[in-house]
């Protein structure tokens, strides 16, 4: 699973620092692909796919979030 999620490698488990740290960047990622989404919207082939990518994006960082956690109470 870490070949998917490498951003939760850097989680150790008991340092929260590290946990707050892998949690900002998938918060980040997932802004920047909600703020693509939103200046390419209009567009209408364009826009359709990009909002498809910004779905898929959001989903990958929840799902990293998740793993993250998993990763840090393990």
């Amino acid at each position: 699973m870490n070949s998917f999620f490498p951003i939760n490698d850097a989680v150790k488990g008991k340092d929260i620092v590290s946990l707050i740290i892998a949690i900002f960047l998938y918060l980040v990622i997932s802004g920047l692909s909600g703020f693509a989404v939103n200046c390419v919207g209009w567009i209408p082939i364009i826009g359709w796919a990009i909002s498809i990518i910004g779905g898929v994006i959001g989903l990958y960082c929840f799902i990293g979030i998740i793993a993250a956690v998993g990763k840090y109470l393990r």
